[in-house]
C-alpha cells in the first residue's frame, strides 16, 4: 500500500493516485477471470458444413482444460460465434459476436481462437485488439502459443502479432483478387458464379453446356438504354414487366445484376 510522504517543511504529501490502468491490472490480478471462446467461419458454406465450427470447439475445449482450468478460471461452456462473416471486409469491432463479447468482459477475463485469423486478417484489427489489453483482458491464441496473461505471451503477441496480421492481410487481398478474375472468366463463358444461373444464357439441355439466350441479350440492351436514359433500376424494372410480361419476375436486384453482366461482357 502507497503511503505518504514528508516534505522538507514537514507537510504531508498525498501518494500519487493509481491509474486507470494500474487499478484493472490489480483487479486482474485479483480476479481468476472467466473463459470465453471465440470461433468465427467466413462463408456459408462452412456453416453448413459444420467442420470448421466443430473443430474450432473441440480444440478450445480441450486448451481450456489443459492450460486454463486448474488456474481457477472458469467457463461455462458457452461458444460466442460469427458466422459467414469476412473478417477482411469486416472491422473486428463491429462484428457482432465481438460486439456482444465487449458487453461482458472484465478484467482478468481470457478470450481465445484457435488462429489469429479467426479474430483479424488486417493491421487494423490487430491495432484493435488492443482494447483489450488496456482492459486486462488476456488474449489467447492457439497457433501462436500467444498467452497474454504471461510475460513471454504478452511479448509474443506484441513482436509476432503485427507481422502475423500483415500477413494474412496479405493472403486475403490475394485470394480476393484471384476469385475476382477466376468469376470474370466465369461470366464471360457464360457459367454461373453464385450458384445461379448467368445473365445472357441458357441451357437447352439439362446439364449440358450453355449457349447464348438472344432473347434475354435483347432485354439486357434495353435495359441498358433505359439506365443511360436516366431512369432508377425500380423504374427499369416495371418497364421491363410492362414490356416483357411473360418473364420471370423483375426486381431492382436484378436490373443491378443484368447490367453489371453486361458491362461485364464489354
Amino acid at each position: 500500500m502507497a503511503t505518504a510522504n514528508v516534505a522538507e517543511n514537514g507537510m504531508r504529501i498525498p501518494p500519487p493516485r493509481p491509474t486507470k490502468a494500474t487499478r484493472m491490472r490489480e483487479q486482474a490480478e485479483k480476479n481468476p477471470g472467466r473463459f470465453f471462446a471465440y470461433v468465427r467461419v467466413s462463408d456459408d458454406k462452412q456453416v453448413d458444413s459444420g467442420l470448421g465450427l466443430e473443430a474450432q470447439v473441440n480444440d478450445l475445449k480441450a486448451y481450456y482444460e489443459r492450460t486454463l482450468e486448474h488456474r481457477g478460471v472458469t467457463w461455462d461452456g458457452s461458444v460466442w460465434f460469427d458466422l459467414a462473416v469476412s473478417a477482411f471486409k469486416l472491422n473486428f469491432l463491429d462484428r457482432p459476436g465481438i460486439v456482444a463479447l465487449n458487453e461482458v468482459v472484465r478484467p482478468g477475463d481470457h478470450v481465445a481462437a484457435v488462429r489469429m485469423d479467426r479474430f483479424v486478417r488486417s493491421l487494423a484489427g490487430y491495432v484493435s485488439m488492443g482494447c483489450w489489453l488496456d482492459q486486462s483482458v488476456y488474449i489467447h491464441m492457439l497457433d501462436m502459443g500467444v498467452d497474454t496473461s504471461t510475460l513471454i505471451g504478452a511479448s509474443l503477441f506484441k513482436m509476432s502479432g503485427a507481422m502475423s496480421a500483415v500477413m494474412a492481410q496479405w493472403e486475403s487481398q490475394v485470394k480476393s483478387e484471384r476469385l475476382k478474375a477466376v468469376n470474370r472468366v466465369r461470366r464471360q463463358q457464360g457459367r454461373a458464379t453464385n450458384g445461379k444461373k448467368a445473365w445472357g444464357w441458357k441451357t437447352v439441355v439439362p446439364g449440358g453446356p450453355r449457349v447464348r439466350d438472344t432473347d434475354e441479350i435483347n432485354c439486357m440492351w434495353y435495359m441498358d438504354r433505359l439506365s443511360k436514359s436516366g431512369m432508377s433500376a425500380h423504374a427499369i424494372a416495371k418497364a421491363v414487366k410492362k414490356r416483357l410480361p411473360n418473364r420471370h419476375p423483375m426486381n431492382a436486384y436484378k436490373v443491378h445484376r443484368a447490367l453489371a453482366a453486361l458491362r461485364e461482357a464489354g
